[in-house]
């Protein structure tokens, strides 16, 4: 006689003697129809679901036919349901035993050693650790395979590098002193030489020419006097200027923290 029969059996007899009887028929209805669901899921290959539906139907309050029926179903699922033990190791082989795992992206508790049950067909599992790279392996379960082993060796990510070292702080003496401090050489260089030629142009005048020398010569004489004087006073201008600046360098400007 099928589940079916014998739960309507119980029913007329529930009918017959009373409400607790109905009481218990009802909770028997659901007992047979998670026993057919379970053989439903179990036919789509959802084992682990098919499992929890038949654990639900062998419970006590459940008919005797009915948990029989559940309670072999759950023996052959013990034996069809397949097992990993999952396990993950660094570049070295040494067994790292807090590694995370997830299966097709839900979270699994991974005992040391122990068994993860997965229904049967193609999986994705992650591994995962800090300071390590993540790594995705696929693998296919089968009916009945047990305690298949899936090791992952995890590669270590490389240290953070340390952060650079500022650059030492400026001295704050602007480039412009520096030019400035070349140009007071050179006019200074340029009032010497200028002078020297003029005083040796003019006294060779006075020996040679005196006093009736040409007026070209004369002016020779004279440009040669005026140049030493610019020469003079740019090369004084700007080594003024050059003192300054770098006798009141400028601050680098700091930003403020907020």
């Amino acid at each position: 006689m099928s589940l079916q029969a014998r739960l309507s059996s119980a029913i007329v007899l529930a009918t017959c003697f009373g409400f607790p009887l109905l009481a218990a028929a009802d909770v028997n209805q659901e007992c047979v129809a998670a026993f057919e669901q379970g053989q439903n899921l179990r036919e789509q290959l959802h084992l682990k679901k098919a499992r929890e539906r038949f654990t639900f139907c062998a419970q006590a309050e459940c008919w005797a036919p009915v948990r029989k029926d559940c309670g072999e179903q759950l023996d052959q699922l013990s034996r069809d349901l397949p097992t990993v033990v999952f396990g993950a190791r660094n570049a070295a082989g040494d067994d790292l035993v807090d590694a995370a795992v997830s299966v097709d992206g839900e979270r699994v508790t991974v005992e040391q050693g122990g068994a993860v049950a997965v229904d049967p067909g193609r999986h994705v599992v992650r591994f995962e650790r800090p300071g390590y790279a993540p790594l995705t392996k696929e693998l296919v379960t089968r009916v009945g395979e047990r305690n298949r082993l899936v090791v992952a060796t995890l590669a270590a990510l490389p240290a953070a590098l340390p952060a650079p070292s500022p650059p030492p702080p400026s001295s704050g003496v602007t480039p412009f002193a520096y030019i400035l401090a070349g140009v007071g050489v050179v006019g200074l260089g340029s009032f010497a030489v200028l002078a020297a030629s003029g005083l040796h142009d003019r006294s060779q005048a006075l020996d040679t020419c005196a006093p009736g020398c040409a007026r070209a010569d004369e002016d020779r004489v004279r440009a040669k006097f005026i140049g030493a004087d610019i020469s003079l006073a740019v090369a004084a201008v700007a080594a003024g200027i050059a003192t300054y600046l770098f006798l009141h360098p400028s601050r680098p400007r700091q930003t403020a923290l907020r």
